[in-house]
């Protein structure tokens, strides 16, 4: 499996921030938390049912997955004709936990790991759709303007987040060594592209979209689909 830069065989490193160096560390036990948390309530298969259906309507298209763990992404958009998944990750003992079901040629060819701050490892304009699904949630307010200026580099001008909105809590914080929400479209606004929330709802995560300068995508999810999803989370597992 290929990693950002030779030098780095080993991720871990002891002047990164501890929130970091957790996940490096501590990223296997969530192959079987997901699992058991998608028992108990819609939110991550919602995740998948959105991602999946948006990624499919631009079909032919190269994406990468920024943030891709345990690739429980990847895995549904490798089936969907004329989508070529990628996944980059910073956690080793998280991509260890695709080998059940991603061939070692496939995840050779797929999935790169590096440190979590380093320029990744693709050319300029590389993906016709880069997103990330609640992984920013474990970003730092300081690092976020860098990793969102890689993310537009390798990018063909679009990107989307299934991420939570600023001032949303996690209770699982303190076992990550932090947790930050971020007002996205703030932070693009910043770096010169267009960001709007399509779901537009307080109580659950958001879907951000962040295009460059005159780029028009292919499909925009529907705002009723996107509010049942909303309401399914809210009669299921009730308020945040």
């Amino acid at each position: 499996m290929n990693t950002t830069h030779p030098e780095t065989e080993t991720l871990h490193n002891d002047a990164l921030p501890d929130n970091y160096r957790w996940w490096q560390e501590n990223g296997a036990i969530w192959v079987e938390r997901y699992d058991a948390i998608k028992k108990k309530g819609p939110k991550y298969h919602i995740a998948e049912f959105i991602l999946c259906e948006y990624i499919a309507q631009h079909a032919p298209a190269k994406v990468l997955e920024f943030g891709c763990g345990t690739g429980r992404h990847l895995r549904n958009l490798r089936s969907l004709p004329g989508i070529q998944p990628y996944g980059y990750d910073q956690s080793p003992t998280m991509v260890a936990g695709m080998r059940p079901w991603a061939e070692p040629e496939w995840l050779e060819e797929h999935v790169r790991l590096g440190p979590p701050l380093a320029r990744l490892p693709y050319d300029d304009n590389s993906f016709d759709v880069v997103y990330t699904a609640s992984v920013l949630i474990h970003v730092r307010p300081e690092d976020l303007p860098g990793i969102l200026a890689e993310i537009m580099r390798v990018s063909r001008g679009h990107v989307l987040h299934h991420e939570n909105r600023v001032g949303w809590t996690a209770d699982y914080a303190p076992d990550h060594d932090g947790c930050w929400t971020h007002n996205l479209p703030e932070a693009y606004r910043a770096l010169g592209w267009q960001c709007e929330d399509l779901s537009d709802s307080p109580e659950t995560p958001a879907v951000f979209r962040a295009l460059a300068p005159g780029v028009v995508p292919k499909y925009t999810p529907s705002a009723t689909l996107l509010s049942l999803y909303e309401k399914m989370v809210r009669a299921l597992m009730g308020p945040r």
